[in-house]
């Protein structure tokens, strides 16, 4: 039984535990929007190139229009090399008896209080706040931060949602209360997968636009 979950995991559950098994049980995968993908990498590792200090010169020179609009987006923010804690942040953080693990794109340190940024290159979620993403760092990145005795509350501790393209951003503060929620909200989806709930889902309007739909008829 799998003991290590993503956000995109638990996302993939909740939109639909047949399209989970397949790809988390069963190991299937269809290849995505490869154009997509592809600029959200470039934009992605140009910036954390950027954050870490190197030169990005020749980089930015092989942008296309809509990639050099986000770069420029993202050099207003101006953000100083002084103030920044961590870019590409791995993490693996134990809560209870499952593991949650992740990659933070950048996290901005300004005295006792840490900013999670979430570069968004496409759509940034509907409902931030209770995304499953949000959820899963801000708990995560909590706990990394307590055990290294680097923060007391958890309103010391934001995430940023910054979309790229159209230079706005969404801003959650952690919060006593926020932490409750994310908690009993990813250990419930979690004890419906090791529950094997994989519940018959009916054919739906959103399944005609899914990937794996030919794979579930």
């Amino acid at each position: 039984m799998n003991k290590t979950f993503s956000a995109h995991m638990l996302k993939t559950f909740v939109e639909c535990p047949k399209k989970y098994k397949l790809m988390y049980e069963n190991g299937l995968s269809i290849p995505q929007n490869k154009k997509a993908a592809e600029e959200g990498k470039k934009i992605h590792a140009l910036i954390n190139y950027s954050l870490q200090g190197f030169n990005t010169t020749k980089l930015s020179e092989t942008l296309s229009q809509n990639e050099n609009e986000m770069w420029k987006n993202f050099v207003e923010l101006d953000i100083k090399k002084s103030d920044l804690f961590a870019s590409e942040y791995g993490f693996n953080v134990k809560l209870d008896t499952y593991w949650l693990n992740g990659r933070i794109d950048a996290i901005i340190k300004k005295e006792d209080n840490y900013t999670i940024y979430d570069w968004k290159t496409g759509k940034s979620p509907k409902n931030f706040e209770k995304d499953l993403q949000t959820a899963v760092y801000l708990t995560s990145f909590y706990e990394i931060l307590r055990y290294k005795k680097l923060i007391i509350a958890p309103q010391q501790l934001s995430f940023i949602y910054y979309n790229l393209s159209n230079n706005s951003f969404d801003k959650i503060i952690f919060s006593d209360e926020l932490k409750g929620e994310y908690y009993s909200l990813i250990t419930g989806i979690i004890t419906n997968i090791e529950d094997n709930n994989y519940l018959k889902k009916e054919i739906a309007k959103t399944c005609q636009k899914c990937n794996f739909e030919i794979l579930c008829r």
